[in-house]
């Protein structure tokens, strides 16, 4: 996947995609799996702003039957389903709890269990058995996994399934490879920012520049998915549209050096927020706090262990423990009480324009299958129905060899412009934190 700009000018693409996050991904790789010619351009590089703050957990919707949103549930059951197909390498079922105390809580999670099994019956069907999501379980000191209650402080604990994309950015760089490898391959361009749009006859013709040359691109599309994450509402007055400026909050995951965790991700509640350690590659991650995004990024951090400090007194975090710090802004309600927990696809004034308002990794997919049925109404063409929850993706996998091999495969084929970028949003390394600088960074 070398960087060409000359693949973007060489032909007017069908629908072009402005952002490279993980909705952008989705959304182009469904495009050029059903046929049509498609583009993406990134301002920065792929992958970089909030789609590389993940908490790395793809959830099947307990969240959403907490809220009688069973639209929500059926959708994060499926969506689920497909990573754990489509990605089997680097996605796999983990085991949550949470403590049950007393009796209304075990009513609770004893009725929610059985309602969450017979909802996802379906949960399994076509995945390898090793992919298997198993059912939830009300557990007591005698048959709960050693060190759960423990770490918990609870004697009893709910048990539910979900999975864990433990490698995000080979998911991401996985859909943009299967995109570039397609039919009809789509042109991909990192550090490309788009500067001007003018409506013409059967489309747009838009003014990109090419951040690495300094040049201008002139790129012709029939259509325009805007995935640009925190600029989503930015790119939309380039077109004379708006999707609304929505409201935005900051959320922060860590990454911790060691795993204190009892061999599962174990949630809490602290002062009325939901704290979930999650096991992770031999270290643990710990998430997610919010705020406004309007205080330094270290006073939410420390927040965050204070809060893990309540909740999970048993880990006995310290700020020392920490060993990355990953931020971004997600959508989240109009009170900015907490995050939107479903994506959304906003029709603009134009019929041929489209944003994407992303909230999970869970069910960006779902949404960029939404966007290509809309762009495929729109320029007036019946689509092939969509391939991407059931298609292998050969190169969301994790990367071979010592680091330096990494290193080197990252920046001969994916468009990294150097070591340091083809590090933090390539490797699991960069997600990590480097130890020590690179050569020649």
């Amino acid at each position: 996947m070398k960087r060409d700009p000359d693949a973007l000018t060489g032909r007017e693409h069908d629908v072009l995609v402005i952002g490279g996050g993980i909705a952008g991904a989705w959304t182009v790789w469904e495009a050029a799996s059903r046929g049509l010619r498609a583009a993406l351009v990134e301002m920065d590089d792929f992958g970089q702003g909030t789609s590389w703050s993940s908490l790395k957990t793809a959830h099947g919707g307990l969240r959403h039957l907490q809220r009688f949103d069973l639209a929500g549930f059926r959708e994060s059951v499926a969506e689920r389903r497909a990573l754990l197909m489509v990605a089997p390498e680097i996605v796999r079922p983990l085991r949550f709890a949470v403590p049950s105390r007393g009796l209304i809580d075990g009513v609770k999670y004893t009725a929610g269990g059985i309602l969450n099994d017979f909802l996802a019956r379906n949960a399994n069907r076509d995945l390898r058995e090793d992919r298997h999501i198993g059912e939830t379980a009300l557990l007591s000191a005698r048959d709960a996994p050693e060190g759960v209650l423990d770490a918990l402080g609870s004697t009893a604990a709910f048990l539910w399934w979900d999975a864990q994309i433990t490698h995000t950015e080979r998911l991401l760089m996985g859909l943009l490879h299967a995109a570039g490898a397609a039919t009809e391959p789509a042109a991909l361009l990192n550090r490309a920012r788009l500067e001007r749009v003018s409506p013409v006859e059967g489309g747009f013709e838009l003014e990109i520049r090419d951040l690495v040359a300094d040049t201008p691109l002139r790129v012709r599309a029939r259509s325009v998915v805007n995935a640009a994450g925190a600029g989503v509402e930015a790119v939309a007055r380039l077109f004379d549209d708006t999707c609304g400026e929505p409201p935005l909050l900051r959320g922060v995951n860590v990454v911790l050096k060691r795993d204190p965790t009892p061999g599962l991700a174990v949630g809490e509640k602290d002062r009325g927020n939901f704290l979930f350690l999650v096991p992770w590659l031999g270290q643990s991650m710990l998430g997610t706090a919010y705020d406004s995004g309007e205080g330094p990024v270290d006073v939410l951090v420390d927040g965050l262990i204070e809060a893990a400090r309540r909740a999970f007194p048993w880990a006995a975090l310290t700020r020392d423990d920490v060993a990355a710090v990953h931020c971004g802004h997600v959508p989240a309600l109009p009170d900015r009480s907490e995050p939107v927990y479903r994506s959304s696809l906003i029709l603009g004034d134009n019929p041929r324009f489209f944003s994407v308002l992303s909230a999970k990794y869970t069910t960006a997919r779902a949404s960029a299958e939404e966007a290509i049925d809309q762009v495929g109404k729109a320029l007036g063409e019946t689509l092939p129905p969509s391939i991407s929850a059931t298609t292998l993706l050969p190169a969301a996998r994790p990367m071979a060899g010592d680091f330096e091999a990494r290193v080197r495969e990252a920046l001969d084929l994916e468009m990294a412009p150097d070591r340091p970028s083809a590090v933090r949003g390539r490797l699991i390394e960069g997600a990590q934190g480097l130890t020590k600088p690179l050569d020649g960074a």
